[in-house]
């Protein structure tokens, strides 16, 4: 996890204009939101409220949730209806974002987000995701051959290797262990599948188009 997060940091200057902002999905419980009739956020919660955070900074800029159902067996709630609760519920108007309700993986945020949102050349958009998932995110966008800021956010680790920690947590370091595992492997898959720039997750990535076909 501390690999993963070491890979990319929030930008130490932003840009003075921003067409738009992106915000992936993964931060609510969809299931419990439906059962429950309240909005069911996660660890994840940090994108959102990064999310709000830029989206006052660059209020001219283009806001998007990218997210629909990560669950094949229960799809009938997706994640922009909670998005749309949650942004409800913090004051915004619903017309003041764009919603992307279809995609089901990091790769079909990238690739539905880029149909729908028809970027141009030269405009700046900034992604938002967790900082432990910036690695994949940044590869697939460089493989759709979009150009983005990566904004990684919730940090989950200090940045620092240690071999002994008196405070260690068992429960708390193999959830997190089996979460970076994941993202690795998902890495490598999306790479052997070509949906990613790149095999294994390392900054800076070169995004030029000769790269792309190399």
């Amino acid at each position: 996890m501390v690999f993963l997060e070491r890979q990319y940091d929030v930008p130490a200057e932003m840009p003075k204009k921003v067409d738009g902002i992106i915000v992936l999905g993964g931060a609510f419980n969809s299931y419990l939101s439906e059962k429950t009739g309240k909005v069911a956020v996660n660890s994840n919660i940090s994108r959102m409220t990064t999310f709000i955070e830029l989206s006052r900074q660059y209020s001219n800029a283009k806001k998007v949730f990218s997210g629909g159902s990560g669950n094949i067996l229960r799809p009938d709630r997706v994640e922009s209806d909670d998005a749309k609760d949650f942004l409800s519920d913090m004051g915004f108007k619903s017309d003041d974002f764009i919603y992307e309700p279809l995609s089901k993986n990091t790769y079909e945020n990238a690739a539905f987000s880029k149909e729908l949102l028809k970027p141009k050349e030269g405009e700046t958009w900034i992604v938002i995701t967790s900082a432990f998932h910036i690695p994949r995110t940044v590869a697939v966008f460089n493989q759709l051959e979009w150009d983005i800021i990566p904004y990684p956010t919730g940090v989950k680790t200090t940045g620092q290797y240690k071999l002994f920690d008196p405070t260690i947590n068992v429960v708390g370091n193999y959830f997190m262990l089996t979460k970076a595992l994941k993202e690795m492997i998902g890495v490598g898959v999306y790479y052997l599948t070509g949906k990613s720039s790149l095999f294994f997750p390392y900054a800076p990535i070169n995004s030029s188009p000769d790269q792309h076909k190399s």
